[in-house]
């Protein structure tokens, strides 16, 4: 493939190069928590890939996309795959006889294309795929030639019909896109018969699949059946990856006879430079790639990053904050630092079932778990694997639920499914190893203690509404820590101070210091109904809740004045909290794509 470009071999590695670079620093695995791809290879898997319309191009992007969860290998594939866009993008450009200076520095701008977005998580693995199919395609036309007008429209149709089925329409329609304007930049007489004819047939070929052949929507055959899965939102990536290289032909014809520099070098450094400022700034939605940061260190268990990043970003994202209050507890900072990072969602961002949307259904799934409410997390990841079946996550997850409650019949099931994925078949076979021999499934630790602590009862009884599972798990089990500190959690976010100081007493014994916030939540308590004391309250907390209140008095009571004032000593303390970050007091509202 080098020997091409033999000439041009070092300022390809010197892309390259900074394109893999590039990859490693902004950790393309934490993509693969929003896009777990896996490939299966089950009959009716297999049986998709090859029957559906873009099967193909999803089949390998499953297939490539498994190993994603390895930030290497993840460097090493997407640099792989940046190679073959420059190859065939260089290539294309070579058969409209254009000058060879800047044909490498157009290529690597082509290239760019999938370099740029890859800083938004939710870009797909499967876009890329799709694309790289479609210059194949759009390749194989122009090197294979016809004498006469019939043979060409022929070999359209020949290659068009496999196209639409292994990539989609868009890969269709790419290619007769570029088919007519090679055909009008090539030729003398502009061919425009030609061109009305590949359009028409685009047209008609997208129509005859959808109603006739695969009976998907319009939509569906051109962007592919599963594009909600994949789309997230970002439409505007199919322009950008398949709007470059028309453009570039386009900008290379109008300057292909202009007396211009055959300087290789400098062409090829302007094209890296202006590659590395598209790549700066490529727009992207900051927040979300961060609540794919927290999703990605939360299963891979590294708490301390989660705090580290909620620091650093001050987030009132509610995903965020979601994730902040879980890594509170696993650190054993919960009662001590919960007030330090932002809390503007109060009790909605320590459980998510209050207002549910599809990408959110497997953290419910996961904060369940870690409660021990094996109920509620099997009924949240059921939902998860209705809108995304495939999931390796998902059905791993189900598949120990299953066990957990002793459903070997329905573990057995998910755990086949699983061990039909490559990267998945050791734990699938543990997972069956469990199934089949009791003394396995004693031994894991893990296991055994979300028997334990699950609901003799075990039904989800009210998805929107945490207290009261929270109340059954520890009617069942007392020592479950974490149940205990969601609860009084849940009461103080909510500003009920009466229930959580029945709950203190219940689960604190009241000869002993309390952590801080909750000295906090009873002195407020005590002052609201004028009570005397009865816990041993620290004279540090005393001292400064009395420092507040002078504060709100010096002001004579006017809150929105002091609320400065109070943020820079006290922005910390339930205090603060209570009066003005409560969303039950700031009113705050929470909008939602699915309910």
């Amino acid at each position: 493939m080098f020997a091409i470009f033999k000439k041009d071999q070092i300022l390809m590695i010197v892309f390259f190069l900074i394109g893999g670079i590039y990859l490693n620093i902004i950790n393309i695995s934490i993509s693969y928590q929003v896009q777990p791809y896996a490939f299966y290879t089950d009959y009716i898997s297999l049986t998709n890939i090859v029957k559906s319309p873009s099967g193909l191009a999803e089949g390998l992007a499953n297939a490539i996309g498994q190993f994603l969860g390895y930030r290497l290998w993840s460097t090493i594939i997407l640099t792989l795959l940046s190679v073959i866009i420059f190859y065939f993008s260089r290539k294309i450009f070579s058969l409209f006889k254009l000058k060879s200076s800047l044909t490498l520095g157009f290529s690597m701008l082509v290239t760019v294309t999938i370099f740029a977005p890859l800083k938004d998580y939710s870009f797909p693995l499967f876009y890329i795929i799709q694309f790289i199919l479609a210059i194949i395609f759009v390749y194989l036309y122009f090197i294979t030639k016809t004498r006469t007008l019939l043979f060409s429209i022929l070999k359209f149709l020949f290659l068009a019909l496999m196209l639409v089925h292994v990539a989609g329409g868009i890969a269709l329609i790419y290619l007769g896109i570029i088919i007519i304007l090679g055909e009008y930049l090539q030729s003398d007489n502009k061919k425009l018969v030609f061109g009305f004819i590949v359009a028409f047939s685009i047209v008609g070929i997208l129509h005859i699949a959808a109603n006739y052949i695969y009976h998907f929507t319009f939509k569906e055959i051109i962007l592919g059946k599963d594009f909600l899965t994949y789309n997230y939102g970002n439409f505007k990536y199919y322009l950008i990856l398949y709007s470059i290289l028309p453009i570039s032909l386009i900008i290379l014809k109008i300057v292909n006879n202009k007396p211009i520099s055959e300087n290789k070098l400098l062409f090829s450094m302007l094209a890296i430079i202006i590659s590395a400022t598209i790549i700066i700034i490529f727009p992207f939605d900051k927040n979300i790639n961060n609540q794919y940061k927290v999703r990605y260190y939360a299963r891979s268990g590294q708490w301390e990053e989660i705090l580290k990043l909620a620091g650093d970003l001050q987030s009132n994202d509610r995903i965020i904050n979601f994730y902040t209050n879980q890594a509170l507890f696993f650190t054993d900072k919960y009662t001590t630092d919960l007030f330090k990072y932002p809390q503007e969602w109060g009790e909605y961002a320590l459980h998510l079932g209050y207002f549910t949307e599809r990408s959110t259904l497997m953290d419910n799934s996961d904060l369940f778990y870690h409660l021990g409410h094996i109920g509620a997390a099997k009924y949240w990841a059921l939902e998860a694997h209705i809108n995304a079946e495939n999931d390796p996550y998902i059905l791993q997850r189900l598949t120990e639920l299953f066990i957990i409650m002793g459903n070997y019949k329905a573990a057995l099931r998910f755990a086949r499914k699983l061990s039909t994925s490559l990267l998945h078949k050791d734990i699938a076979a543990y997972y069956i190893q469990c199934i089949n021999d009791s003394s396995t499934l004693q031994s894991d630790y893990t296991l055994m203690l979300k028997k334990r602590q699950m609901l003799k009862n075990n039904f989800f009884i009210n998805k929107k509404e945490p207290i009261a599972e929270l109340s059954l798990l520890l009617k069942e089990d007392s020592a479950n820590q974490m149940a205990v500190k969601y609860l009084l959690a849940f009461y103080l976010m909510k500003l009920e101070l009466t229930p959580f100081i029945k709950a203190l007493e219940k689960y604190y014994p009241k000869d002993a210091y309390l952590p801080e916030i909750y000295e906090q939540a009873i002195l407020v308590y005590l002052t609201k109904y004028n009570l005397e004391k009865n816990w041993p309250l620290r004279n540090k907390t005393i001292e400064r809740f009395k420092s507040y209140i002078g504060v709100i008095n010096y002001y004579n009571g006017n809150l929105e004045v002091a609320k400065e004032s109070l943020r820079n000593s006290f922005g910390d303390t339930y205090w603060y909290y209570m009066q003005f970050v409560c969303p039950i007091i700031t009113k705050k509202e929470i909008k939602i794509e699915y309910e």
